[in-house]
């Protein structure tokens, strides 16, 4: 069963999706607005404090970090946003370029436009065994996805 905050951050996923389908924003939101209105609420409900949460680090959308400094030493995510309905197999490659730049050895990697997630974790980065989720019809392997998800 999910608690209130993950279950509240499903449910505006799905409503930004019928939204952004139903051209009731006009626009198809930004990257910037669904990282901001979708991607770090998910994170929060996951137990990730705003301090850990870092927007823009480096070139990156963005990056979280355990403990709170923000050094690459700490940084345990690399997050890259795109669009809805953008694909995210490109993203990943992008974000897995920042890792590489900034060396992250040990950081995974989480790629979202909002409503869809995978998560590749290091050191590999595997997409055959990166977690997946898609939070406008969400499945029970998303539970997979949100434990891995969790502050460490």
């Amino acid at each position: 069963m999910l608690d209130p905050p993950l279950r509240a951050a499903i449910e505006r996923a799905k409503d930004w999706e019928a939204d952004t389908w139903n051209w009731n924003f006009g626009a198809v939101p930004s990257e910037d607005e669904l990282l901001t209105h979708l991607t770090v609420p998910l994170l929060e409900a996951l137990g990730w404090e705003p301090e850990q949460i870092a927007v823009k680090w480096r070139n990156t959308d963005l990056a979280l970090f355990s403990p709170k400094m923000r050094e690459p030493a700490y940084c345990r995510m690399v997050v890259e946003g795109k669009r809805i309905g953008a694909g995210l197999r490109w993203a990943g490659y992008q974000a897995r370029e920042y890792v590489k730049n900034l060396d992250l050895t040990s950081a995974d990697v989480l790629v979202t436009n909002g409503i869809s997630y995978q998560l590749h974790r290091a050191p590999d980065y595997s997409d055959q065994a990166a977690l997946g989720a898609n939070l406008g019809r969400p499945k029970e392997s998303a539970t997979k996805l949100f434990d891995a998800l969790r502050d460490p």
